[in-house]
């Protein structure tokens, strides 16, 4: 059976939100299913562009294209705070720092290391509506299609921030990422507490062969 998160990292769009403009109207729906379309396809030329990024072979390159192109879009502020759940409100300001840069660093090295097995896959960006019933929360649903794959469900949740959205989770065949770290980080939590998960995270930025949450979500 595919696994949900197999596609996730060439698509992606999970950093820290800009700051928001007091007062700004709330950006259409169309500004967000605009910005997943535009994103997408300049990742895809960004990564076309160079041929050894499609070998492999330069795999800090896909991560500076990622934070070029990707992380000004998403908002791994508010990500991170619904993957701690409750244990956002016990950590410190630099615990929950801490976490974050973690977090983006496990981010770039996933999509790093998947990034360019598909350059061949086809995004369909179906639709984009509110979400919820404060006008600020915006699902974007796209299909994914990768010759010889079944064809893939994935949704991006969004959230305005001044006059932008921001991705903040995504939904891959049913499944939020965000709710799978929250449960892969609560027993990390619960087993060696947020300073040990944070130095996992540490230690994982410093050996990419090292996975600081299970298989199953780091990949």
């Amino acid at each position: 059976m595919q696994r949900p998160y197999s596609i996730l990292p060439t698509l992606l769009l999970l950093v820290f939100a800009a700051g928001s403009a007091a007062h700004a109207a709330t950006p259409s729906p169309d500004a967000g299913k605009a910005l997943i379309a535009s994103t997408i396809e300049a990742v895809r030329e960004a990564l076309s562009a160079d041929p050894a990024l499609g070998r492999g072979e330069r795999p800090a390159a896909v991560v500076a294209i990622v934070e070029d192109l990707v992380l000004p879009h998403v908002d791994t502020e508010m990500s991170g705070r619904l993957i701690l759940g409750r244990h956002w409100r016990d950590a410190s300001e630099a615990q929950r720092a801490e976490f974050i840069a973690g977090y983006q660093d496990l981010l770039l090295r996933t999509y790093a290391a998947h990034a360019t097995d598909y350059l061949a896959a086809d995004v369909d960006v179906l639709s984009a509506a509110p979400a919820g019933n404060t006008g600020r929360v915006l699902q974007v649903r796209t299909r994914v299609t990768r010759p010889g794959k079944p064809v893939a469900a994935v949704d991006y949740r969004m959230i305005a921030r001044g006059a932008e959205w921001k991705v903040f989770d995504a939904v891959v065949q049913g499944v939020s990422l965000v709710s799978t770290l929250r449960t892969a980080v609560t027993a990390e939590i619960q087993r060696i507490g947020i300073d040990g998960l944070n130095a996992k995270l540490q230690a994982a930025a410093a050996d990419p062969a090292l996975a600081p949450l299970p298989r199953a979500v780091a990949h």
